[in-house]
């Protein structure tokens, strides 16, 4: 979009103008002026090259004070007139004027031929056109984008309330315009910016039931640095929302599916199936610290069974009958990790679930919480793990009260963290957490002696599955 102090002279000036024989006596040429309203022409002597200026009301004045009717124009006339450019700024215009006291410009093009003519009015009008339209541009720009876009003053009062808006809130803007926004939404984001000055990002909501949203407002400043308003964009996340709900439904399935071939058959099999000397030592130093609340690092190539492995340790446990939560660290949407992971309280923002929501943590309560992919966890969700596994207790988005915190971690991998942490990705604290018993499971190219047993055991449990 065009800024308006890029508005050029040829987009301002007037081409209403008209030239007189500088040996026309006044009188003729001021009822031509009448006639035809011009306020200023041009005069040009027989070859028609400009000679001067004469205005409208320098000829008035100039009759009025005793100059005989059939003085030739050109004894009257301004001879000496400033000119500028088409293609120069309309600013720079404005301020030479300004500088030199005058009222008008002839405008000439680049062979130096009069074309127009720029006055006080050109530019006033210049200005005011290109922002009306620039307003109508950014008008049907806030109108059409995808987000709801909401502006209230520092009094609270809304300004600013465009289509989507209408249709996240449910209510029309012609009502809420000009009204302030706590008779409406007692608690919106937006007034807490207005009382806090503070900016807010990605911040979920679930506005109605089924309509999930993310939420960023930030206070607005005028040059002084006084707070004028504050505004608010709101983008529906609905679809993504189900989506990720499908996904882990399918998720749920695959698992499901992954844990009936993996577990003990009639002849009592292993869940983690192995004969391979390295990978029998590691099963059996996995069920050894099953035993413990030791916090587990499993790490592996991808495929070498490090999800098995976990639920043999789970398996093994003392919490063994309490909850087994998985969590794939790169599934969950960095907006969404703190109110998926921790849960939050009823009111911690618009649109919030009534009675809150509990999150993985508290789900695991008792039990284990197995969190794989760990690698690819973003570094600020890094430091907010870590301090769950450090101080042994979470607050809830929006919530005062902190929930103490009695779960087994087990995560995994097929990264290198020790890499990642020389390499800045990973925090080097919460690697040493995790990695308090090391589980390396080889991958199956060095464990050609599990292809055999393996292929029987998935051709035996996918033909039972498939009848």
């Amino acid at each position: 979009m065009a800024s308006i102090m890029n508005l050029s002279v040829s987009e301002a000036m007037s081409s209403d103008y008209g030239t007189v024989n500088y040996n026309a006596p006044v009188h003729e040429v001021l009822d031509l002026m009448l006639q035809n309203q011009w306020e200023e022409v041009f005069v040009v002597d027989d070859d028609g090259k400009e000679k001067g200026l004469v205005t409208k009301e320098h000829l008035t004045r100039k009759m009025t004070e005793g100059v005989a009717e059939d003085t030739p124009v050109r004894d009257i006339c301004v001879k000496e007139v400033f000119t500028i450019n088409y293609d120069e700024q309309l600013t720079n215009a404005r301020d030479f004027m300004r500088r030199h006291r005058i009222g008008r410009l002839p405008v000439k093009n680049a062979a130096g031929e009069i074309i127009g003519i720029l006055t006080a009015r050109d530019i006033c009008n210049g200005f005011s056109g290109k922002l009306e339209a620039l307003g109508n541009h950014l008008y049907s720009v806030i109108e059409n984008i995808v987000e709801a876009v909401q502006v209230i003053d520092c009094d609270g009062k809304v300004s600013l309330w465009n289509r989507q808006a209408e249709k996240l809130f449910g209510i029309e803007a012609e009502k809420i315009i000009g009204r302030k926004l706590e008779d409406f939404i007692p608690d919106d984001l937006l007034l807490e910016v207005i009382q806090t000055g503070k900016s807010y990002n990605y911040v979920p909501a679930e506005l109605k039931k089924g309509t999930y949203v993310v939420r960023n407002a930030v206070p607005v400043y005028n040059p002084n640095g006084n707070l004028v308003g504050a505004v608010c964009t709101t983008q529906d996340i609905s679809y993504y929302y189900n989506l990720m709900a499908q996904l882990d439904k399918a998720n749920s399935k695959v698992r499901s599916l992954k844990r009936t071939i993996a577990i003990k058959d009639e002849s009592n099999e292993e869940a983690f199936y192995t004969v391979n000397f390295k990978t029998c030592l590691v099963l059996e130093q996995a069920k050894k610290v099953a035993k413990t609340d030791a916090t587990v690092l499993i790490q592996g190539e991808s495929g070498t069974g490090k999800e098995l492995m976990a639920h043999v340790i789970y398996e093994n446990s003392k919490r063994a009958k309490k909850p087994f939560i998985e969590i794939n660290c790169c599934a969950i949407p960095e907006t969404l990790f703190e109110s998926e992971m921790f849960g939050y309280e009823s009111g911690a923002f618009t649109g919030a679930q009534k009675y809150g929501k509990v999150g993985k943590f508290e789900l695991a309560q008792g039990g284990t919480i197995f969190l794989d992919e760990i690698g690819e966890l973003p570094l600020e969700m890094q430091g907010k793990l870590l301090r769950v596994l450090q101080e042994k207790r979470f607050y809830r988005v929006g919530g005062t009260i902190p929930i103490n915190c009695d779960v087994r971690v087990i995560a995994a991998t097929n990264q290198n963290l020790y890499n990642l942490v020389q390499e800045g990705k990973f925090r080097s604290d919460l690697y040493y957490r995790l990695n308090v018993v090391n589980l390396t499971i080889p991958p199956l190219r060095e464990r050609k002696d599990d292809i055999l047993g393996l292929t029987k055991r998935f051709i035996r449990e996918l033909a039972t599955s498939y009848n």
